[in-house]
């Protein structure tokens, strides 16, 4: 069993580990906003791309404090089979609470402004 994330913002090693670990585990669920949805369906990206740059991919900054306690956001950043060899952006929030749990907040092109 994976432990919960920290209460405060993990590193970007720590946030990448704890990421490409969770998101391997059985347990694990996505809640994917309706932005999100949108802004995968904007780019002809899927659930599995989601969750290949989860499993794969890498954080590069610390995480961002979010309005609820315990919970912080990060850019999980990599490409996909579906992504065409570019870089897609995945802003995933995660509660120390539900630690098993990734909310999905938007899905962008990493190269686009």
């Amino acid at each position: 069993m994976t432990k919960k994330p920290p209460a405060k913002s993990m590193t970007p090693a720590q946030a990448t580990r704890f990421l490409n670990k969770i998101s391997a585990d059985d347990l694990f669920a996505l809640a994917i906003r309706k932005h999100a949805f949108e802004r995968m369906a904007e780019r002809g990206l899927l659930v599995d791309d989601i969750m290949h740059v989860l499993r794969q991919g890498f954080v590069h900054e610390a995480g961002e404090k979010t309005t609820r306690k315990g919970v912080f956001k990060y850019k999980v950043q990599g490409t996909t089979p579906n992504s065409d060899i570019r870089q897609i952006g995945v802003i995933v929030a995660m509660d120390e609470t539900q630690p098993f749990i990734a909310r999905i907040i938007t899905v962008m092109w990493v190269d686009e402004k």
